[in-house]
């Protein structure tokens, strides 16, 4: 087996990534924009050596048969007409080289607009690189790149590193992963004196490893190193990977759960209190331990762009809650939240719920995969995990009466499929609350990159019927990402809107979904997402959602509003009739991939209910067929929310926790023989 390209092979990835950003001749570019390619930028060496470092095996042979097929088609002999037609071709042929061909036009786009990956030395301690910045596209985008070195400073919480082949471990509770619910879970139940051991299979990374780089903070905080697709190619799923988990990463709108989704769990699905007084205090502990309030929540140029346009609009919009201490809040570092926040004021997970979980006693394992739940005599006996860090494996037990499953939607379900527990409902019913994007381009330069990245909401259109409908707010800015989800149909075509990005706002939105997905394992255990917008409310809502996104941005005085399609968009200049755009834009096709669609939140894949046949956990949220295993994460959630799910995650995990407890001591009592 080799590993690395041949000559052959590396020529045309050379090509391949150069078809997507070529060198374009024109009178004046003054920055070098238009010449660059992306092998200028080294796009092509990076995902040669990713190939065989990342790329699970079965999908790097067939990158690299695709390689081979274009060598034999004359393709690095073409002109670049040739062979951006040739690869139009190819894409339409089929599904199989569509995905292949996206996979490099993904990659090319977000490290050529994206690199460095790391920040190299920086011995003499000053801000990176050039005046320019360390990559020389950034100032065409505006984007001022890296604007402060990380410090040293040592991590609060301190973790395990396991040595030799084995190690046993007892605890009262293991819980697996270290988001939102995770924590919040270890938190409360460390400070009731219980032995608390917690896995993630993540890193463990603090303000002095955060170097304000998009790609380094893609590969290290989150899940399979950034945006990836389900298995069928229709969504793109933005999840985190270290530990803190979502928390670390996210865009930080603190969102209480809508009263109508409480209402509906309660009723419809058994959990009782959620409609109570008693779930308002859950919510209140939450925001109170992260900080969250408004007083930081100064809007950005975009987020000042959807409020005008909204108020013009006569439509309801908030300013959001967010969790920046605001004593170390600082408005120019504050966009740099998605990549690891250097200041210290993001209050994640890791900083809030499992520093106190440390502080009263918990084990943390990092860079820790379980491999599947321990069961004896039909109760929770404990984890199987794998550690694995820097050539380094050790196999680790941890023996515990008590298992909370808090992996995330996409490897909770993954987590009980391999160890055959559950019930027939895990893994079904993945909402994923899919979104997509209109970009607005406006006369000012917007500096998205500037601010808390979102900071105001439009809730007009939440419920548009029977409890669905969309929610809308500002994304942040990485120019690596920007560039992978800015439309291509040619090099030149994706030039001219890369030099348009100063300019634009974008608006987005997520879907509270009725329809489903399903997440299922493949050989070796791994999760495998399946999700299509086949409901038909929620392919009313999304186009909706469009038209309205269309609307908001011509009130605030966008002078070009685009929507990206699959293989390149359509626009409306300032002037040109608005609904006569917005009926065009909802007859576009939107399922298998003809627009793109992120999801920012998975959930419900093991969720709780009072039905056994379509509930994976109880009211209580222990598993019905394996008392002592617990959800403790977004999966455990009934439905989806039409919300940002973090303080829901954390309160309805607190809610778990108390039930956990109780559920102890009624067991402990019965053991003894009193009366319960």
């Amino acid at each position: 087996m080799y590993t690395k390209l041949n000559e052959t092979q590396s020529v045309v990835l050379r090509e391949l990534c150069d078809t997507f950003v070529p060198s374009i001749q024109v009178e004046d570019d003054p920055l070098g924009f238009w010449a660059r390619t992306a092998s200028d930028i080294g796009s092509d060496q990076v995902i040669a050596k990713s190939l065989f470092e990342d790329v699970p095996e079965g999908l790097r042979l067939e990158l690299i048969c695709l390689l081979d097929d274009l060598s034999t088609q004359g393709f690095v002999e073409a002109s670049l007409p040739q062979r951006e037609k040739m690869l139009t071709g190819l894409s339409s042929s089929s599904p199989k080289f569509e995905n292949l061909i996206a996979y490099f036009q993904k990659q090319t786009l977000v490290l050529t607009y994206g690199l460095p990956a790391e920040p190299g030395d920086n011995s003499m301690g000053v801000t990176y690189g050039s005046p320019r910045g360390q990559n020389p596209n950034w100032e065409a985008m505006g984007y001022p790149g890296p604007i402060s070195i990380p410090h040293p400073k040592p991590k609060q919480i301190r973790t395990l590193t396991p040595q030799g082949d084995s190690l046993s471990m007892d605890a009262d509770v293991c819980i697996v992963g270290s988001g939102a619910g995770g924590a919040a879970i270890a938190a409360k139940l460390s400070a009731r004196g219980q032995r608390v051991v917690i896995l993630e299979a993540g890193g463990h990374y603090n303000s002095a490893d955060f170097h304000q780089l998009e790609l380094w903070g893609y590969r290290h905080l989150w899940y399979r190193g950034g945006a990836t697709p389900t298995a069928n190619g229709t969504v793109a799923l933005l999840a985190g990977g270290s530990l803190g988990g979502g928390t670390e990463i996210n865009w930080m709108n603190c969102v209480r759960t809508p009263a109508l989704v409480r209402q509906d769990w309660a009723q419809q699905y058994g959990l009782d209190g959620l409609d109570q007084e008693e779930f308002d205090d859950y919510l209140d502990h939450v925001e109170r331990r992260i900080l969250s309030s408004t007083e930081t929540s100064y809007y950005n140029a975009q987020n000042l762009r959807m409020k005008e346009g909204c108020e013009k609009l006569h439509y309801l919009h908030k300013q959001t809650h967010i969790n920046w201490d605001p004593a170390l809040f600082n408005p120019l570092m504050a966009g740099y939240t998605g990549f690891g926040d250097q200041t210290g004021g993001k209050q994640t997970a890791r900083r809030t719920f499992l520093l106190d979980a440390f502080r009263n006693g918990a084990q943390f394992i990092v860079h820790c995969r379980a491999d599947r739940i321990l069961v004896k005599n039909g109760r929770a006996a404990g984890v199987e995990a794998t550690y694995s860090n820097q050539g380094h494996t050790t196999k680790v037990t941890v023996h515990s009466p008590q298992v909370v499953v808090a992996c995330g939607s996409l490897e909770s379900p993954a987590l009980l499929l391999r160890t055959g527990i559950g019930g027939a409902a895990v893994g079904k019913f993945l909402r994923l609350q899919p979104g997509g994007a209109v970009y607005g381009v406006y006369k000012e330069k917007q500096k998205g990159w500037w601010g808390s990245p979102m900071t105001t909401n439009c809730e007009q259109f939440v419920n548009m019927g029977e409890g669905f409908g969309f929610y809308m707010e500002i994304p942040a800015f990485g120019p690596g990402f920007v560039a992978s989800v800015i439309p291509w149909a040619s090099g030149r075509q994706h030039k001219e809107l890369m030099m348009k990005v100063p300019f634009i706002s974008t608006f987005i939105w997520f879907l509270r979904d009725r329809g489903y997905g399903r997440v299922t394992i493949d050989a070796e255990g791994n999760a495998i997402p399946v999700y299509s917008l086949d409901d038909e409310t929620d392919q009313k809502n999304f186009r909706r959602a469009a038209g309205e996104a269309i609307r908001i941005h011509e009130a605030a005085g966008a002078q070009e509003i685009i929507i990206s399609l699959a293989h390149g968009y359509v626009s409306r200049k300032r002037g040109e009739k608005l609904d006569d755009f917005i009926q065009s834009v909802a007859q576009l096709p939107i399922l298998n991939g003809s627009q793109p669609m992120i999801s920012a939140h998975q959930l419900c894949t093991c969720r709780m209910g009072k039905d056994p046949a379509i509930s994976v956990a109880n009211t209580n949220g222990e598993l019905y067929d394996v008392p002592g295993v617990w959800i403790g994460d977004a999966s455990a959630c009934p439905t989806a929310l039409g919300a940002n799910p973090m303080v829901t995650i954390m309160a309805l995990a607190e809610r778990t926790a108390d039930r956990m407890t109780a559920a102890v001591q009624q067991n402990s009592k019965a053991a003894s023989g009193t009366c319960a």
